[in-house]
């Protein structure tokens, strides 16, 4: 499959808008605090700290797809992406 081929697919939109929506943006924001919480509580050896941070980094990961499924993804009523 040549390069043209592949910009003119029919998932040209799902690319282009791909990592764009209020669920990814939040689920990677959510992860992305979370993992700073693990790093420091790994950093000062305090498990009180990593053992929520990765509980909040498995929140992260369920929620990005809970918000694409309610519509907050890409093509979703709640999209945003375009704006």
């Amino acid at each position: 499959m040549t390069e043209s081929q592949l910009h003119d697919s029919s998932d040209s939109d799902a690319v282009s808008s791909h990592g764009h929506t209020t669920a990814a943006w939040t689920g990677v924001g959510i992860m992305l605090v979370a993992t700073a919480i693990i790093c420091l509580g790994m950093i000062f050896g305090l498990p009180i700290m990593w053992i929520p941070g990765i509980l909040l980094f498995v929140g992260g990961a369920i929620a990005w797809p809970v918000m694409d499924k309610v519509g907050y993804g890409s093509g979703g009523p709640k999209d945003r992406s375009d704006s």
